[in-house]
């Protein structure tokens, strides 16, 4: 036997039953795994079945989620893209996956342990429009890091904006309708010293407690990245320019757009211009003349030696520009960050 098929009945669970359902389709797969054999999982009809899936493990997946049957000529259309077919056939993925039983033996032997290793979490509980917290971890609690925290934890919704409220509602009403998977959701809550804090918060659903509904959540403070990325994007508006940061991993370079200025100009979006600049194939679009001389400047900078030239590029609608690239040396052993480089636009011929 070289694979096993599951058939779609397994992933069409009740919800009185479904976690039952749940358990059996898990042992399945367990069983598969334990016999070194792939599995296929038949049915898949939404992304919160693939998604139940692919975190126990499964590789291949099948069903009217990806495609629903189509005329010859239209398959034909599909495989002939290299990156649409896998030719290396039917493999076991051979990782081992953790299971629940494996945080409640003797390996794990405090709680202090269970919790470094869960971080943030808290049970929340909804009722009559209010949601409270009833208990949570010391993790959770460094977390927040408010002095009035013991007030904080009940109504949570008065410390954000409507808006934010709305997201708290609808996110735990997602939670509840895919138990399987769960609902991420950003929120601000207001700070008792000012300011915003923001939490990614994941919810599970765990069912009901009398007229109330329990929900299990994980947090990470994600205000300083948010914070950074608005502050970029704030650059970007403002700065007619480029910054780029340039790092070396043990003598490999690559790099990070922190504010793209010229995406209008140029026509790439910092992502785009990240990856191209990572590829080597934003160096294509230096005109020829200048490719080589650009890119020995940028290495050399990299090793401590800083430069300013003009160069000219080809832009994404095919149009040439002049540019100002320049590039300092930062000297900073606690960074990987060894360049910082600026690109401006200049007026006037290439010369």
């Amino acid at each position: 036997m070289d694979a096993i098929k599951l058939d779609a009945r397994f992933l069409r669970v009740e919800k009185e039953n479904e976690e039952k359902g749940i358990h059996i389709l898990e042992s399945v797969i367990n069983m598969t795994k334990t016999m070194g054999l792939p599995i296929i999982v038949e049915g898949v009809e939404n992304a919160e079945q693939r998604d139940f899936l692919m975190n126990l493990g499964c590789r291949y997946i099948q069903g009217f989620y990806f495609y629903k049957p189509m005329p010859v000529d239209d398959f034909e259309k599909i495989i002939r893209e290299n990156g649409n077919v896998d030719l290396r056939g039917l493999r076991f993925k051979a990782n081992e996956e953790f299971h629940v039983r494996e945080f409640l033996d003797e390996t794990v032997y405090s709680d202090s342990m269970l919790n470094t290793i869960l971080g943030p979490v808290a049970i929340y509980s909804l009722q009559n429009d209010k949601v409270d917290i009833i208990r949570y971890n010391e993790q959770f609690y460094e977390a927040v890091n408010v002095p009035d925290f013991d007030e904080r934890i009940n109504d949570i919704g008065r410390f954000m904006s409507a808006e934010d409220r709305r997201k708290l509602f609808d996110v735990l009403a997602q939670a509840r309708d895919d138990r399987l998977n769960g609902a991420s959701v950003l929120l601000n809550f207001f700070r008792t010293q000012g300011g915003i804090s923001r939490f990614l918060i994941h919810f599970y659903y765990l069912g009901e407690e009398g007229k109330a509904r329990r929900f299990y959540g994980s947090a990470r403070d994600v205000t300083e990245i948010t914070n950074l990325q608005k502050h970029m994007e704030l650059i970007s508006g403002y700065f007619s320019g480029c910054i780029i940061f340039c790092f070396d991993y043990d003598g490999r370079y690559s790099f990070q757009v922190i504010a793209n200025g010229l995406e209008e100009e140029i026509g790439l979006s910092a992502g785009e211009l990240e990856e191209e600049l990572n590829s080597g194939s934003f160096f294509e679009r230096v005109v020829p003349e200048q490719r080589k001389r650009l890119r020995r400047q940028t290495m050399e900078a990299a090793m401590g030696m800083d430069f300013a030239s003009y160069f000219s590029m080809i832009n994404a609608r095919g149009t040439r520009m002049n540019l100002l690239i320049r590039a300092d040396y930062i000297e900073d052993d606690s960074s990987d960050v060894k360049c910082l480089v600026i690109i401006t636009a200049r007026q006037g011929d290439d010369k």
